[in-house]
């Protein structure tokens, strides 16, 4: 069902998106918001112990999303959202969302500072198989 689909020829992504624009078109945010959810509806999928075990998680992702946080039920959602795509924006003409070699040194580390305390603070420390492992 999906041959004539993906034979179909496509016109191929020119230039930056949002060139010489500040904000992002409708069409554009849409475009950046549906790539995230692809890429972490697949990441729930390919992490998940089972089929069961990720349907769970998507049923809560829809069903309880106020259990993120005690800031209101849509805070920690949007957060996590928004903050991808804020970054790939602002980045866009870079080779990655970390070329800030030309920021000041000061606004440099204080960015590099906060990655690695968002990392102690919320990553995942406790000792597991390495994921190929299970395969």
């Amino acid at each position: 069902l999906l041959v004539p689909e993906l034979v179909r020829r496509r016109p191929s992504a020119q230039g930056t998106a949002g060139e010489g624009r500040l904000v992002p078109t409708g069409r554009e945010l849409l475009q950046m918001l549906w790539v995230n959810a692809a890429i972490t509806l697949s990441l729930v999928l390919f992490r998940s112990a089972d089929m069961a075990q990720a349907g769970a998680i998507f049923a809560r992702m829809v069903t309880a999303p106020w259990q993120a946080g005690d800031h209101g039920w849509w805070l920690g959602p949007a957060a996590l959202a928004a903050f991808p795509v804020l970054v790939e924006w602002g980045m866009r003409r870079h080779p990655h969302g970390l070329a800030i070699g030309r920021w000041p040194v000061a606004l440099r580390w204080t960015i590099y500072l906060a990655l690695i305390l968002a990392f102690v603070v919320h990553g995942n420390v406790e000792s597991r198989e390495f994921v190929y492992f299970q395969f």
